[in-house]
């Protein structure tokens, strides 16, 4: 009698218990890629936080002309260290956003992102944005939107200011800095908490900063690990960190503990003149102030001519679970991504250059670096394109350490250490 009460209250205690167990899994478990009652859920696993209402705009639409299907947009600030666990954990999303690189290509390597070759997503976007991310002769990624770098300014601080043109040289930005700060204005915001942001703020110097061939030289040593401050590229390494500082220098204080978010809307707000960054911020500075009146200029060289800038066709590219359960439907949603009506929407919105074809609309901030730089040719793509995300995640705690210690004698030999050793 006791032994039958006993497996009664066992009984009863699992009735309770797993309903928890059931309630505390994963929610991508309990939707991802399901079809019940008629409608299919497809996750969307979104990297760029500062599109997401632009995606959910997108969603709703073709949610209302495909009532059978139901998109669950999960957005994420950490999205690489996420996805790369979600995909070790068999829980690759069924659509994501992600960036061709390095990493992307272990990606496939690893049989995580469907080949997209023969599904027809590619047929509208542009050869100069497929070509770059071919992989084994096959395509696995669908880019909707190229970015480029430089140094955003406001435009009505610098005509207060009396400053008539933008700078074409270094020591003329310098000048301006000066010019700036006596009209009682802060020249740049400076965003310096999170290392990917720093990441990128080497990424546009190294533009202007490094000639061609010691650029060349430069990248094709990081990808071997065997960078080396002793090459003519190490003394030009020092001067690029000399120049970081020079910015950090005329910055709001507490640039270390300024992540992207707040110096973002401190510069839309007009507490700063300036802000390194790249065109995806757009979108977020107009949100934060819409009345503000800002453009792009690429960092400049210490000639006109020496100037340049980075540039990146993928900034929003889009690829399919090799293993989702429902990818012909997660194919008809890329696919609509990446027609020119959706991406026509997407660019005036988002304001990045788009990769698909027919689509002409640039916003007009960055309109003109992107009609003498990326259109030229005059650019290099986006360095981190060739370093692992352990690279890229080390040589950004390099930049804080520059920031923090203010000392570049052995800026060249640390940068050395985060690529040779990550």
């Amino acid at each position: 009698m006791k032994m039958k009460k006993r497996g009664i209250a066992i009984l009863a205690i699992l009735c309770m218990v797993l309903p928890v167990f059931a309630w505390g899994k994963k929610k991508s478990d309990a939707t991802k890629g399901a079809k019940t009652g008629g409608k299919t859920t497809i996750e969307f696993f979104n990297g760029k936080v500062e599109i997401s209402a632009i995606l959910k705009d997108l969603i709703a639409e073709y949610e209302k002309e495909n009532p059978n299907i139901s998109i669950e947009l999960n957005t994420s600030s950490d999205s690489a260290t996420v996805l790369s666990s979600r995909m070790a954990s068999d829980d690759t999303p069924d659509v994501f956003t992600n960036w061709p690189n390095s990493t992307f290509f272990e990606q496939v390597d690893s049989g995580y992102i469907m080949d997209l070759s023969s599904t027809g997503i590619m047929d509208n976007i542009q050869d100069s944005a497929r070509n770059q991310w071919r992989h084994n002769g096959k395509e696995y990624a669908a880019t909707i939107s190229f970015n480029c770098s430089g140094i955003w300014y406001n435009k009505d601080m610098f005509v207060k200011a009396g400053i008539g043109h933008t700078p074409t040289t270094w020591n003329e930005l310098i000048d301006d800095c000066k010019i700036l700060q006596k009209a009682g204005y802060t020249p740049f915001v400076t965003s310096a908490k999170q290392t990917d942001i720093t990441d990128r703020q080497l990424q546009v110097f190294l533009a202007s900063t490094l000639p061609k061939a010691q650029y060349d030289s430069f990248e094709a040593d990081t990808s071997r690990k065997t960078v080396d401050p002793r090459k003519a590229y190490g003394a030009r390494l020092k001067i690029m960190g000399q120049k970081m500082l020079q910015l950090v220098s005329y910055s709001q204080e507490d640039t270390l503990g300024t992540d992207q978010d707040s110096a973002t809307a401190n510069f839309a707000n007009g507490k700063g003149a300036m802000m390194i960054g790249g065109s995806w911020l757009l979108a977020s500075i107009t949100s934060a102030n819409p009345s503000i009146n800002v453009s792009m200029m690429p960092i400049p060289g210490d000639t006109a001519a020496e100037t340049n800038t980075c540039a990146y066709p993928g900034d929003m590219s889009l690829c399919i679970a090799a293993h989702s359960k429902v990818q012909k439907e997660a194919v008809a949603f890329v696919k609509w991504m990446t027609s020119k009506t959706i991406a026509e929407q997407f660019a005036k919105r988002e304001g990045n250059p788009s990769c698909i074809k027919g689509v002409t609309y640039v916003a007009p901030q960055f309109a003109d670096l992107y009609a003498n730089y990326v259109t030229t040719g005059k650019y290099i793509l986006n360095p981190d394109c060739n370093w692992f995300t352990s690279q890229q995640r080390a040589v950004g705690a390099v930049i804080q350490q520059l920031y923090y210690e203010k000392n570049t004698d052995s800026f060249a030999s640390n940068m050395a250490d985060a690529f040779n050793n990550n």
